[in-house]
């Protein structure tokens, strides 16, 4: 490949060579240091490529020889150029129309929306717009991680964005943000419990409270029940002073959408085994590189070892490859490797460290099984269970204080049973 290139760029001839020993003047050319290929033997003369600059030398050989030496063609680009300096206007024009094709490439003309639903595309467009991406504006001016970044702001119903530039067209494939709206049940809800835990706190805006303060509920229990019930009775106060009591329901009414918000105390326990070392890389001061050129898939090692050269390294890796073209880049790419030598070392870490690493595991685990206004970690205590030279067995116990209600669909529609501390106030008055 290179040798063709080469001579394109130096120019050949074709040569004609007659007289009573052609082949004499081959032999005087290839010891003159002229380079003959194409060599093909007619019988009364003979014909042969030659590089340009080389039909220089060759009228000393012909003479020796005793042949004549004709040009029949001549090709490649110095033999091309003059042909084009003839004619200044076509070169004119080739070169305006590369410029302008130049220009032409160099600009996004098309911005294509794709993936809207809902979402009107001609917003797209306008917020696209305002971030800079429009039909003409140049290419490197073009920004697709700030787009992908901002459009979101600018369009609130768009929840991704991902900008690609294909040739002079500029691709933006949108996700419409979609909120999850479930339909709104019909007769009795409840607020029932989403995990086991303690009840701490109780704020009933719709319904009717089943459970207290410190009462164990369990994941589906009751906590407020959607049910209207009537009080005909006023508040009645003990005999011996006291708060009034809080009236009794004597007849349901009908079923609700309970709300209100519970709070309660919920507890997570593991048992974990923590290490008491930390095992560290570092670095041993010992370097070595390589340098490897890739054709396509073929790999061309020009310094260095074909495999690493140490046990355990850290790799540095950088590459320069030739300029592309519009979407297209020439599979030529330049790597330079840096293998440094790496030794573990294994550091040994105190007690205090190891519980502390096993809160803040324990705590990771557990967060994103927070709801929204938890009031995160409450109280943390730890256990060791197990101490060996390389191991502390530890039992960690992390306390929350969370929301566990959620709105669930009554079973059947109707008034609960009486719960426990409706029961003991109905027992009390009678």
């Amino acid at each position: 490949m290179l040798p063709g290139i080469w001579r394109y760029l130096a120019g050949t001839v074709l040569v004609e060579v007659t007289g009573p020993q052609p082949e004499r003047f081959v032999n005087l050319a290839v010891d003159a240091g002229i380079d003959l290929w194409d060599v093909h033997r007619r019988p009364d003369r003979l014909r042969a490529r030659m590089l340009a600059p080389d039909f220089l030398c060759v009228r000393p050989v012909a003479r020796r020889a005793r042949c004549r030496v004709r040009i029949r063609s001549r090709s490649g680009l110095p033999f091309a150029w003059r042909r084009l300096r003839r004619r200044r206007g076509l070169l004119a024009g080739a070169a305006l129309s590369a410029l302008v094709l130049l220009w032409a490439v160099g600009h996004v003309w098309a911005v294509e929306v794709e993936g809207t639903r809902l979402l009107d595309p001609r917003a797209v467009r306008a917020a696209l717009a305002r971030l800079g991406l429009h039909p003409g504006v140049w290419r490197v001016s073009v920004r697709p991680e700030a787009v992908e970044r901002e459009l979101p702001r600018l369009v609130p119903e768009v929840g991704w964005v991902s900008v690609r530039l294909d040739g002079t067209r500029a691709i933006v494939q949108v996700v419409e943000r979609t909120t999850v709206r479930p339909p709104a049940p019909r007769g009795q809800v409840d607020i029932v419990a989403r995990k086991p835990c303690i009840v701490d706190s109780v704020v009933v805006f719709r319904g009717r409270r089943r459970v207290q303060e410190g009462e164990v509920v369990t994941p589906g229990q009751v906590l407020i029940e959607g049910y209207l019930y009537h009080f005909s009775a006023p508040p009645q106060r003990p005999l011996f002073g006291g708060a009034p009591w809080p009236p009794v329901p004597d007849r349901p009414v009908g079923p609700i959408q309970a709300d209100g918000q519970v709070f309660g105390r919920c507890f997570y326990e593991e048992y974990v085994e923590v290490p008491l070392y930390e095992e560290r890389e570092e670095a041993t001061g010992r370097r070595q590189g390589r340098v490897v050129l890739r054709l396509g898939r073929r790999e061309i090692l020009l310094k260095g070892s074909p495999a690493p050269p140490f046990a355990r390294y850290r790799l540095q890796r950088r590459s320069v490859g030739l300029p592309g073209w519009r979407n297209w880049r020439p599979p030529v790419e330049l790597t330079t490797e840096i293998y440094e030598e790496t030794r573990l070392m294994r550091v040994p870490r105190s007690p205090e460290a190891a519980r502390e690493e096993a809160i803040r595991s324990l705590e990771e685990r557990v967060r994103w099984q927070l709801q929204p206004g938890t009031d995160r970690v409450v109280r943390r205590e730890i256990q060791e269970k197990v101490r060996t030279p390389d191991y502390l067995g530890l039992r960690v116990l992390i306390e929350t204080r969370e929301e566990i209600g959620r709105p669930a669909p009554a079973p059947q529609a109707g008034p609960a049973q009486p719960g426990p501390g409706l029961r003991g106030e109905q027992a009390r008055r009678g």
